[in-house]
């Protein structure tokens, strides 16, 4: 695969993995990518710890947002880093939304309060 010398997309860093992962939430600076992913964590466990509350259906539809939004993101860097630079926010942004309505989803089946305040 050949590219032009002015290809303006750069190499993927860790802090840039760290800032794509984190793209959903606030992506300022690299702390701000740090809580986002620790959030993003957080949902994944309420999800796995809370599954009986999700009937087929839904766990299907939460399984594929978080697989839309970290499957975009992963293969874009192993892509990147293997070949050629080719993930950039602007190919992050439409998996955002749909990690976006995940997480509402999530949050409108949670039956506990303090679980609810908290998240």
């Amino acid at each position: 695969m050949q590219v032009k010398e002015s290809y303006w997309i750069t190499d993927v860093t860790l802090e840039k993995a760290i800032l794509f992962f984190g793209y959903y939430g606030f992506n300022w600076t690299l702390w701000m990518g740090v809580i986002s992913i620790l959030f993003l964590i957080a949902f994944l466990i309420i999800f796995i710890k809370e599954s009986k509350i999700f009937d087929k259906k839904e766990k299907f539809i939460i399984s594929s947002g978080f697989g839309v939004y970290l499957g975009t993101i992963t293969l874009g860097i192993i892509i990147s880093v293997l070949f050629t630079p080719v993930i950039d926010e602007r190919y992050i942004m439409p998996a955002a939304g749909v990690l976006l309505l995940t997480l509402s989803i999530i949050l409108g089946k949670i039956e506990d309060k303090k679980l609810f305040i908290i998240s």
